[in-house]
């Protein structure tokens, strides 16, 4: 039947405008099912907050079931009537280890003071990048006179099984003193027992003249405050000094040093003058997290193995570098929490 041609301008745009209504109706429903996808970060009937912090599985408390293998957390708030997030505490790991000893230079004879052992705790989780922000102490190294020096060190056991890894693209290493040698130490041996002091290293020397620093105010250029870069794959971590006298000792007794998030710490001059705590809290270093101990990804096609957990129609499978380990990823145009249904 041949349509009058005065009907057709009409007809044409009604069916654009259709089009165009159809193109919204499906594009709002698959916002709404991103932002439904987005909402729901832990498995049923599992707590998924602790004060405004969210904890997505694989993490969880209370019930086996509310969380994979290494992910249990704890909500605590009875040290300040606030929440706060902790990993599990663990004496094979993670736990962060605190010790203060008194250092005399030229006797090299160390005297301890205190060992406190205290659960990692946590600022926030990302699954979409698969990292995890913690709290870690400063270390640091003050003179109580020319010869001798007072030294507070953390120390930092993820532990060898376990799903965590400090971030080597993420953090660094920051020292920040008059003349210090900052470096990193881990932990050596199948014992877990032996430490010795893995480059990187870095070294700050204003050469007992303070005013070398002013120039360098807000970076880490060797003048006060200095960094390196991390190696790939570690579990276990400190920051520890290199013994160098500090000719500056009575106005800036203390030398500083830090893995730290990149980008986070911000040099300034008055750092220097600091008595023993800088940051009380912590600073915030990074960790990577990945899927151990369940397999790696199964091949295209194959069967997917037991405890399998990229489990979401809409993710997909990432191996790692470290061996059999891998993340959940959402598949393109897709947000959400990889690790649930």
């Amino acid at each position: 039947m041949a349509i009058p041609s005065q009907l057709l301008p009409y007809l044409l745009a009604a069916a654009a405008a259709f089009l165009i209504l159809s193109a919204i109706a499906e594009q709002r429903g698959l916002e709404e099912q991103q932002q439904q996808q987005q909402a729901v970060v832990a498995r049923p009937r599992c707590q998924d907050m602790c004060g405004n912090i969210s904890i997505p599985f694989p993490f969880g408390m209370g019930k086996p079931r509310c969380f994979l293998p290494g992910f249990e957390v704890i909500c605590n708030t009875s040290s300040s009537g606030r929440p706060r997030l902790f990993l599990a505490y663990n004496e094979s790991g993670p736990v962060q280890v605190v010790s203060a000893l008194n250092h005399r230079f030229t006797a090299r004879n160390v005297t301890a003071s205190f060992v406190m052992k205290n659960a990692v705790e946590l600022m926030d989780i990302s699954v979409a990048h698969n990292e995890a922000r913690a709290y870690r102490a400063v270390s640091s190294a003050c003179s109580t006179n020319s010869t001798h020096f007072r030294a507070k060190f953390q120390y930092t056991n993820l532990g060898d099984e376990g799903p965590f890894l400090l971030s080597a693209m993420r953090n660094v290493l920051i020292g920040v003193g008059s003349n210090v040698e900052s470096m990193m130490m881990t932990s050596t041996g199948e014992t877990g027992n032996e430490m010795k002091a893995y480059m990187p290293s870095c070294l700050s020397n204003l050469m007992g003249k303070l005013k070398y620093a002013t120039d360098g105010n807000g970076t880490c250029s060797g003048l006060g405050c200095c960094q390196a870069a991390l190696p790939l794959n570690v579990t276990e971590f400190g920051v520890s000094f290199m013994p160098r006298l500090n000719l500056l000792w009575q106005t800036n007794p203390c030398f500083y040093g830090m893995l730290v998030e990149k980008s986070w710490y911000n040099f300034s001059v008055h750092d220097l003058y600091g008595r023993e705590l800088l940051y009380p809290r912590g600073v915030p270093v990074v960790l990577e997290f990945a899927i151990r101990n369940l397999g790696s990804c199964p091949p295209e096609g194959q069967q997917k193995p037991q405890g399998y957990a990229c489990i979401s129609g809409n993710s997909t499978c990432v191996n790692t570098t470290r061996g059999d380990d891998y993340v959940c990823k959402c598949l393109e145009h897709y947000d959400g929490n990889p690790y649930i249904i």
